[in-house]
């Protein structure tokens, strides 16, 4: 994992030149040094702990192209370097109508601090994993800079340049989705965190559009490619709200002078040779982060001794073997020098550089004047071919332009486009788009079956982008064929779309549910299977699922709800989901039962709140330690009964547990993720006094892997438990499942920690913390496991007092 003192390292070792880099690097490098020891003269001071923040949150942040896809990123020493430059630095907040510092409100009598750094550029060659900072960057800047409201935007002259940022980004939340995926979600859109009503969008650079932004970060990317500096400006400004925004400029090489780029280039350079100087010309400003890969003055582009001055990833994210084949065809070919000279080693170099060799001085005059004969005879022959193809096709032209008037770069602009109002734009022949308010974009055909007289007709076709705009084209020529051979559109569309559909049962629908889905992602998937053969299959399962109507299923629900009524509430749930699968796969349709609710067909199970009294715990105990069956416990039952009370465990844990799970010489009781609910690995120790009976209880089950020695369906262990209550003639019924009530009640009310008592349970922590907190907390948790043992002999000793406190 990367630590903050990689990135001291790394600018000394710049500094003492043990690592190769040009001067304005070098000059970075210096200006952190120096602020690192006499900043403090100046109001900024370094905070290690916020730098360690955002290196921690990067091991979380997974590699989503190549070869390491899926795993977590490893930081080289210069993006370390990057990162606790713009985060670790931080200043005292001042009140600017009185000039005086803010203070915290803890009391603690320290100021409120906020990072010093709110603008930073970045320049670096390409494949320098530029855009894997920058995505790591927008993440922490949305969901983990305690930040509420948090605005990110990735910025590019084109959404498709802006979304490459973003996709980034998205995709790192895809692959890590213990990790980020709970902290963020995300649509085609935005990457979003509902805890603190952030987001992370991309952004095109039309500068009209981005008025009323109240950004928290702006990541422009590729800031060469912009020709005018107005987005630059507009995002600079809408950051004057927040009190440590940030405007992160990141890009490569360019030619163009007169743009944004060149202007906070040669502002960059200013500011670094600036910092601890009174040069003409220099400038001090210490808000602004500035950072330049290039090769110096001088430099041949060809040399490889000087390649790293423009790439800190070469030899680790950039091939040395790529880097010299592109060296060579440079050489060779003068029209590839452009994009070597200024992507791959970013030299700004004049574009006379490039020209071929019979533009230079020493060209003779004969050979330019054929050189112009040339080019004259080029340029009337192309004169030409344009008229004539313009004459021939002019027509073709314009008709199909008149035809189609949509384009996908016009399609994908209305997407997510909020409005007052719905819209509709006509792409020709009756196809156009419905723009909803919403920015939502459909497709619809505009047609009447019997002229003027009748009334029009709009058929949705489907939502773009999942029907793509040639795909509207195709149907809409489609429909316009029915039409003229006098055959409605929309009866055609069904009859295709249900003649693609096998005419399935109920029973298959259900079945295909859960033999494609349920038995690998829902637990208690069998059980699922014998509650639709018991309640289901029986009434309706013969019948086509076309020919099911909502009175049929409302009459099946009804015969369950008689006896279980909680259970016909949760096969509702079940059924929707599963036909909800069906017509996603395209393998049958039915929206009879959507409209249901639980409430229609039966009732919602009660939260319940049962937590067994001393009395009631002294006799389940007793019951327990009998050595021989009585009437109260079976002697399956007492096995189940003593893991379920004395580890708090769910019943499932226990059925399922292998004598593989249990580690006697550490005394601990692994959970492995597969059998627990929430899909991660449960540790519990095992209690001093239950370490003899586990070791006995192994000898009689013998050589069976199960645990409790025998096999018992969930489903009927249960039921058999759940009516212990009434053999033990208690007055008010519990479950299995009350047994964790009791277990995290005693436990919470003796002083064992939150914490402690949800990690027994095998909950996971919610929060920030449940990401970043990975302890233990395994000596409270023996403590606690010992404690509620003891607890539970003393209850039948007879001695309740609690004399040895583990809290």
């Amino acid at each position: 994992m990367a630590k903050v003192a990689d990135g001291i390292r790394y600018a000394e070792r710049v500094v003492a030149g043990e690592i190769v880099a040009g001067e304005f690097v070098r000059l970075a490098c210096q200006r952190f040094l120096d602020d690192l020891k006499y900043g403090e003269k100046r109001g900024i001071y370094f905070s290690e702990p916020r730098a360690q923040h955002i290196l921690n949150f990067y091991k979380f942040v997974p590699h989503v192209k190549g070869a390491l896809a899926g795993q977590p990123i490893e930081l080289m020493d210069w993006h370390v370097f990057i990162l606790i430059n713009i985060f670790g630095f931080v200043i005292p907040l001042v009140n600017e109508e009185t000039g005086e510092v803010v203070m915290r409100s803890d009391g603690s009598g320290r100021p409120v601090m906020v990072r010093r750094f709110r603008t930073a550029y970045n320049e670096v060659a390409r494949k320098n994993a530029k855009s894997t900072l920058s995505s790591g960057i927008g993440l922490y800047m949305t969901g983990a800079d305690s930040e509420g409201g948090a605005e990110v935007y990735s910025a590019a002259t084109t959404r498709d340049q802006a979304r490459i940022v973003f996709e980034d980004a998205k995709n790192m939340v895809r692959k890590a989705r213990s990790t980020l995926g709970r902290l963020f979600d995300f649509n085609k859109l935005a990457i979003y965190q509902e805890q603190s009503a952030s987001k992370f969008e991309p952004l095109s650079s039309d500068a009209n559009n981005l008025d009323g932004l109240n950004i928290h970060c702006a990541i422009i990317d590729e800031l060469h490619a912009h020709k005018t500096r107005d987005v630059w400006d507009v995002l600079e400004t809408a950051t004057g709200a927040r009190l440590q925004s940030l405007l992160f400029g990141i890009t490569t090489a360019g030619f163009n002078k007169e743009g944004i780029c060149y202007e906070q280039r040669d502002y960059a350079i200013k500011v670094l040779r600036g910092y601890n100087s009174d040069v003409e010309g220099a400038v001090k400003d210490d808000s602004y982060f500035a950072i330049i890969y290039t090769l110096d003055e001088g430099d041949d582009p060809f040399d490889e001794t000087v390649w790293q001055k423009a790439n800190p990833g070469l030899g680790i994210c950039k091939r040395w073997d790529d880097l010299r084949r592109l060296a060579k065809k440079a050489k060779e070919q003068v029209s590839a020098r452009v994009n070597f000279f200024t992507k791959k080693v970013t030299s700004r170099r004049n574009n006379s550089a490039t020209c071929p060799d019979f533009f230079s001085n020493q060209m003779k005059e004969k050979d330019f004047f054929l050189v112009r004969r040339f080019c004259f005879f080029w340029k009337v022959l192309a004169v030409f071919i344009i008229c004539v193809l313009h004459c021939v096709l002019q027509k073709r032209v314009i008709n199909h332009m008149a035809l189609n008037k949509l384009s996908d770069k016009k399609l994908r602009s209305l997407l997510g486009r909020r409005s007052e109002r719905q819209e509709t734009i006509a792409d020709g022949n009756g196809l156009s788009v419905r723009v909803s308010k919403y920015g939502c974009v459909s497709f619809v055909f505009f047609y009447r079956l019997a002229g003027r007289e009748t009334a029009p007709i709009w058929l949705t076709l489907g939502k773009y982008p999942d029907l793509s705009l040639k795909s509207a084209r195709e149907m809409r020529d489609q429909c316009r064929t029915w039409l003229a051979e006098g055959r409605d559109p929309r009866i055609q569309i069904k009859i295709e779309r249900e003649a693609t559909l096998q005419p399935v049962t109920v029973r298959e629908a259900l079945e295909y549910w859960l033999d494609n889905y349920a038995m690998d992602k829902r637990r208690g998937a069998e059980h699922i299977r014998q509650c639709f053969g018991k309640h289901i299959y029986p009434v309706i399962g013969h019948v086509p699922l076309s020919d099911c109507s909502i009175s049929m299923w409302i009459k099946c629900f009804d015969k369950i709800k008689k006896v279980a009524p909680v259970q016909a509430g949760a096969l509702l749930r079940i059924s929707k989901q599963a036909l909800k699968f069906c017509r996603v796969r395209k393998y049958a349709i039915s929206h009879e039962i959507d409209d249901l609710e639980v409430c229609d067909v039966g009732k919602k199970s009660a939260r319940r709140s049962r937590v067994l009294t001393d009395d009631e715990i002294r006799d389940l105990w007793r019951s327990i330690n009998t050595d021989y069956d009585n009437h109260e416990l079976s002697y399956e039952n007492r096995i189940i009964l003593r893991f379920l009370v004395v580890f708090g465990c769910r019943l499932s844990e226990v059925l399922l547990s292998s004598w593989v799970e249990w580690d006697f010489d550490k005394k601990l009781w692994r959970v492995p993720a597969d059998h627990s609910k929430n899909g991660r690995e449960i540790i519990r120790p095992i209690p001093d006094g239950m370490f003899n009976w586990l070791v006995t209880l192994k000898k009689i089950t013998g050589n069976k892997e199960n645990v409790i020695g025998f096999d018992m369906r969930q489903c009927t262990a249960s039921v058999t438990i759940g009516k212990t209550w009434k053999r033990m003639k208690h007055s008010e019924k519990w479950t299995a499942h009350d047994m964790r009530r009791v277990f995290a009640t005693k436990l919470s009310d003796h002083g064992f920690e939150h914490n402690v008592v949800e990690q027994l349970l095998g909950h996971t922590l919610g929060g920030v913390a449940g990401v970043y907190n990975r302890s233990q907390y395994m000596d409270r948790k023996k403590e606690a496991m010992n404690w509620w043992y003891d607890y539970l002999n003393k209850q039948i000793s007879g001695d309740s007092n609690d004399s040895n406190s583990y809290a």
